[in-house]
C-alpha cells in the first residue's frame, strides 16, 4: 500500500509541472518510478502467494474439520447401530415384562379374592372375638364374685389348715414311735421259750428218747461242755433242744 502511494506522489508530482513529455519520458525511463513498479509487483506477488497459502492453511483446517465431522459420524453411526441394538434389546424386555405383567395381573385377581375370603373371615372372626369378650367379660364377674366367697373360705379355712398341722405333727410323732419300736423288736433278742414250748407241744411221745437215752448225751451231761447240734431245716434240732432241757 505504501508503495501504491509513492508511485501516486511521483505521478502527482510530474503532471503538477505541466510538462508531459518529460512526464512520459520520466512515467516511461525514470528509475524510481520502475523501482517503485518493480517493486509493487514484488509485493503483488508476495501478497498473491501470501493470500494462496492462506487459502491453502483455510483449506488444510477446513480437511482437518471435515476429517473429524467424518470420525464424528463414523463415530454417530456406531452409536446409532448400539442405540439399535439396545432399542431391539428393551423391546425384548418389553415383550418379556408384558408378559409377566398379564401373568400378574392374573396372580392379583387370585390374591383380590383371597382377600376378599381373608375378609370375610375377619369380619365373622371379630363377631366371635366379640361375642368371646362378652363372654370373658361375665366370667370376671363371675370370679370376681367368687375371689370374694374365696377370701371367706380361705378365712375359715386358715383354722383348718393350723388344725391340720398340728394333727400331721401328731401323727409325724407317732410314725416315728411305731418306727422305733419295729426296730426296737426287730433288735431284741429271740425269747427262747417260744420255740421250746412250740416244740414241746408238737412233738410225739418218745420222740428223741435215741438221744436222750445215748451214751453220748450222758458223757455230755457229766462232762458239763457245750452240744454242737447242727443239721438241715426240719431235720429236729428244735425238738432235741427241748427234749435235752427237760431231760
Amino acid at each position: 500500500m505504501a508503495q501504491v502511494l509513492f508511485i501516486l506522489a511521483l505521478s502527482t508530482k510530474a503532471m503538477t509541472q505541466r510538462r508531459i513529455k518529460k512526464y512520459l519520458k520520466k512515467l516511461v525511463g525514470r528509475t524510481e518510478i520502475e523501482d517503485a513498479l518493480q517493486r509493487l509487483d514484488t509485493l503483488t506477488q508476495e501478497e498473491t502467494r501470501m493470500g494462496v497459502a492462506r487459502n491453502l492453511e483455510v483449506t488444510h483446517g477446513v480437511d482437518r474439520k471435515v476429517k473429524v465431522i467424518e470420525e464424528t459420524a463414523e463415530e454417530v453411526d456406531g452409536n446409532v447401530k448400539a442405540v439399535k441394538e439396545i432399542v431391539e434389546d428393551v423391546s425384548k424386555d418389553t415383550r418379556v415384562v408384558k408378559g409377566v405383567v398379564y401373568e400378574m395381573d392374573g396372580k392379583v385377581k387370585a390374591m383380590n379374592e383371597v382377600t376378599q375370603t381373608v375378609n370375610s373371615n375377619v369380619k365373622t372372626i371379630t363377631e366371635v372375638t366379640d361375642s368371646i369378650d362378652t363372654k370373658v367379660k361375665a366370667i370376671n364377674e363371675v370370679v370376681h364374685e367368687f375371689g370374694k366367697d374365696t377370701k371367706v373360705i380361705k378365712e375359715a379355712t386358715h383354722g383348718v389348715d393350723e388344725n391340720v398341722k398340728v394333727i400331721k405333727e401328731a401323727t409325724d410323732r407317732l410314725s416315728r414311735n411305731q418306727s422305733r419300736d419295729r426296730l426296737r423288736g426287730w433288735l431284741s433278742p429271740p425269747n427262747p421259750s417260744i420255740n421250746h414250748n412250740t416244740a414241746r407241744d408238737m412233738h410225739h411221745g418218745g420222740t428223741a428218747t435215741w438221744f436222750t437215752e445215748g451214751r453220748t448225751f450222758s458223757e455230755w451231761k457229766m462232762n458239763g461242755c457245750l452240744l454242737w447240734i447242727r443239721g438241715n431245716p426240719g431235720s429236729g434240732k428244735s425238738i432235741l433242744c427241748s427234749r435235752s432241757l427237760r431231760t
